[in-house]
Order: C-alpha cells, then sequence, then structure tokens
C-alpha cells in the first residue's frame, strides 16, 4: 500500500522518539517500517498487521510497538484491528507499550480510540503512549500517557 509523505514524516518522528525514550534501561533494538527503500529491517508482522515502529529491550523485554495515523485513518475499523490485535500481543510480553503519533490536533481522537480497543481487548495494563505532531521547519510534539 502506498503511503502518505505525511504519514512516513509521523513515522520517522514517532521512531525516533520511541527509540530515545528515557524509559529504556538499555538501546532497544528497533524496527521501522519507512517504506523509503533504504535497506533494513521492517518490523514483522503481529496478526495480519505490520506496525510502523517495534522496539525492544532483550535484557528486560520491554517491547513498544508504535503505530503513525494521519487524521484521515485514525478513526476507523482498520485503525482499530490493528490496535486490538497489537494489544493483545503486548499482553503477553514482560513489559509491553503502544505508542500512537499522530497530527497534533489529532491526539484527542487517537486517545479515546486506543482506550476504546484498550478496554475491548481486556488490555488494561498496557500503556498507551499518544504523541501529538506538529510537523513543519521545527518539530514541536507533545505526549499524553494514559
Amino acid at each position: 500500500m502506498s503511503e502518505s509523505v505525511h504519514h512516513r514524516k509521523l513515522v520517522k518522528e514517532l521512531g525516533s522518539d520511541v527509540t530515545y525514550d528515557a524509559g529504556w534501561s538499555r538501546q532497544p533494538i528497533v524496527y521501522v517500517d519507512l517504506q523509503d527503500g533504504l535497506a533494513g529491517e521492517h518490523p514483522r508482522h503481529i496478526g495480519a498487521n505490520r506496525p510502523d515502529i517495534y522496539a525492544r529491550d532483550i535484557s528486560t523485554g520491554r517491547t513498544v510497538i508504535g503505530e503513525a495515523k494521519t487524521t484521515n485513518d485514525i478513526d476507523n475499523q482498520h485503525t482499530c484491528v490493528q490496535l486490538a490485535s497489537y494489544f493483545e500481543y503486548l499482553s503477553l510480553q514482560t513489559e509491553g507499550e503502544l505508542w500512537i503519533g499522530v497530527p497534533w490536533m489529532s491526539a484527542g481522537t487517537a486517545i479515546r480510540i486506543s482506550k476504546l480497543v484498550r478496554r475491548q481487548t481486556r488490555s488494561y495494563n498496557i500503556p498507551i503512549c499518544v504523541v501529538g505532531y506538529m510537523i513543519c521547519t521545527m518539530t514541536v510534539r507533545k505526549f499524553w500517557r494514559e
């Protein structure tokens, strides 16, 4: 599937934020699906879906799945199915988190949808981190953690 330039920018920023998050005890192994033709491994499929970012600290088992969504791609059945498979996978990990990167003004929708799917999958112990981005000459970001 073709992805938009805006989506690729969200993936790149979210991948950087996950990689350099202060919660890692050691540098994690990070796979980012940029589909930019550059060599490198893509995240593996989880169920029928491939996340945009997959990060893991082998020593602690901390696992982060990251998904970037544009404004028009947050509130739909496809996203709910994706998030459900990610929550179910993360529930089986030692320490799992779901991160979602969205345009700044879509953060509320991303929080609502991710909390709804977390409740539906009964994955109450999985933290959610929504990162809202304003991408221009300089990227501005805000984190919401649930």
